[in-house]
């Protein structure tokens, strides 16, 4: 379109210079003339034409309904991307089986994959990267690391990171995860003994406050071998710039929802930064409030007393990094910054969904908890990493509350350059959305029951080989740009399920599966208002 335009530029200039018997019009007034049916002829033939004749994409069947103008743009706003597409898919009464279309705002196409093979090829084929637009948006919080790096840089950025993620290092972790959780808990029993009106020995907890807290302060231990305190000192300190970003019922006010959902997505932050609009300008204070803390934590480690004899799995990750000695710290920095942002939120929210599957499901609750009781033989038994692989249903209860409830349900792929998936053409700049929710819930892979919270389908002797690598599971993404930190979430979570069932017993009175309006609108899958649970000390060890 530059390019046009210099051209009419030039074309009315020339007009007006060598032809100025044939026109009464000035150059400027040919310009502007020849700019605006440009504008129009381009709208036009982009959002009237394009998508419904010409495009090679145009058979690919959609969901019913969108508008001419906005396609079904309007119905992404405020909704989790992965979620709505797979709901989406439901209503197609003939699909594709590789792919469905739809369009989002002014003709813009979309392809969501449906099988296997086709998010399998997208996300390991590296022709398709994280759009510039997400990157952008994502990165005032989630820091402009490893997550969002493409190419070469994510190269460089995985293989000096990697280290710091070695199963060894991440095994070392778990008396700290073990020692935070152990403050939760007792945190919790406290609050229950506390309760003059629990009459039934029962009392209301909002869960998802204590997985975010305690997730949070796992980070810090083990990332940066720092105390954040969310645990005891949830409103001030580190802990509360984090939780205002994530709040329970997602940014309700229109303006901040609009702001922080939706302008990212169509104005360049370098403009956005400008404009003023209290929320976003609010988060802007946060990141470098978050950056300044990270600066401080890396440049108080003292590299020559780092004692090398005690090899990688005595340390935290952020020595790990440093003793390396070959990331730059700005880069290190923000990739600070990304673990944070990526762990604290993923973590918390998988875990309460695990929370709210075990107190819907109580005959799963039960017989996690006897597992749990039989292999750590006291309550004050601590948890290692040899006991925790032994409790089979354990890992069982984890894969398949990750399946089932994946935290980030949608992530962004666009075509960097023209290409064939599957023998489909696909021209250069296409979207995906990549729905890790879809997939993880699709008939096809996971059978009939394959919305149902079944933990034994993980069982070794059921599960099919290569689930995760083939494109079945994508909670962990898939290839080059798969989760770096897939060993030390499922620990996390795995220690605080452990903690927590293992002590007390959760019930749930609400909805026992949620609709699209009950979860909060974001990166990663919440419910709205967090949850409220029903929360009792369970039986004792026996």
């Amino acid at each position: 379109m530059l390019r046009a335009v210099i051209l009419e530029g030039v074309a009315a200039f020339g007009a007006a210079r060598l032809l100025p018997h044939y026109t009464s019009f000035s150059p400027y007034q040919i310009f502007s003339l020849a700019f605006a049916l440009q504008l129009v002829g381009h709208f036009v033939y982009a959002v009237l034409i394009y998508p419904y004749w010409i495009s090679p994409l145009r058979n690919i069947p959609g969901p019913p309904g969108g508008t001419l103008l906005y396609g079904h743009g309007i119905e992404e706003i405020g909704k989790s991307a992965g979620i709505i597409q797979h709901l989406w898919l439901k209503t197609i009464k003939n699909p594709d089986p590789n792919f469905f279309r739809y369009l989002g705002f002014f003709g813009q196409e979309k392809l969501v994959p449906i099988s296997a093979e086709a998010s399998r090829l997208l996300l390991t084929d590296p022709t398709f990267e994280i759009p510039g637009w997400f990157r952008e948006g994502a990165k005032t919080l989630l820091g402009d690391g490893l997550v969002l790096a493409e190419g070469d840089a994510h190269k460089y950025l995985r293989k000096r990171v990697a280290p710091a993620f070695k199963p060894a290092q991440i095994r070392h972790f778990i008396p700290d995860f073990w020692n935070k959780c152990t403050i939760m808990n007792q945190m919790i029993t406290d609050i229950i003994k506390s309760d003059k009106d629990n009459s039934k020995d029962t009392t209301t907890i909002n869960m998802l406050d204590w997985t975010n807290r305690v997730t949070f302060d796992m980070i810090g231990k083990t990332a940066f071998g720092a105390e954040f305190e969310g645990l005891p000192n949830p409103d001030k300190g580190f802990y509360d710039v984090f939780n205002r970003n994530y709040p329970p019922d997602g940014f309700t006010h229109p303006l901040d929802a609009i702001c922080m959902n939706v302008l990212p997505i169509f104005v360049p932050h370098g403009v956005l930064n400008y404009l003023p609009l209290p929320r976003y300008q609010a988060q802007l204070r946060d990141r470098e409030v978050i950056r300044s803390r990270c600066i401080e934590l890396v440049r108080n480690i003292d590299v020559s007393k780092i004692d090398k004899s005690e090899g990688v799995n005595q340390q935290d990750l952020l020595t790990v990094m440093v003793s390396g000695g070959e990331i730059e710290e700005d880069v290190m920095i923000e990739n600070m910054m990304t673990f944070i942002a990526a762990g604290f939120g993923t973590n918390a929210a998988s875990l309460v969904w695990a929370l709210h599957a075990l107190a819907t499901h109580p005959e799963i609750q039960t017989r996690l908890r006897k597992e749990i009781h039989d292999t750590l033989k006291t309550p004050d038994t601590p948890l290692t990493s040899s006991l925790m692989d032994s409790m089979k249903y354990l890992h069982c209860v984890v894969m398949e509350n990750t399946r089932l409830y994946p935290s980030i349900p949608g992530s962004w792929r666009q075509a960097m350059k023209s290409t064939t998936v599957l023998g489909l053409p696909i021209p250069k700049d296409t979207q995906f959305i990549m729905s890790s929710y879809l997939a993880n819930r699709s008939e096809k892979n996971w059978g009939p029951d394959s919305e149902d919270f079944n933990p034994d389908r993980w069982a070794e002797a059921k599960m099919k080989q290569g689930v995760e690598h083939n494109g079945q599971f994508l909670t962990y993404s898939l290839g080059h740009k798969s989760c770096i930190g897939k060993e030390y979430s499922i620990r996390a979570m795995k220690s605080v399920i452990v903690a927590l069932i293992g002590t007390f017993e959760f019930t749930f009175e609400g909805k026992k599966k949620f609709e699209m309006e009950d979860l909060v609108a974001g990166l990663t899958m919440r419910p709205r208002g967090g949850l409220k649970c029903e929360v009792k000390l369970a039986s004792a060890w026996v």
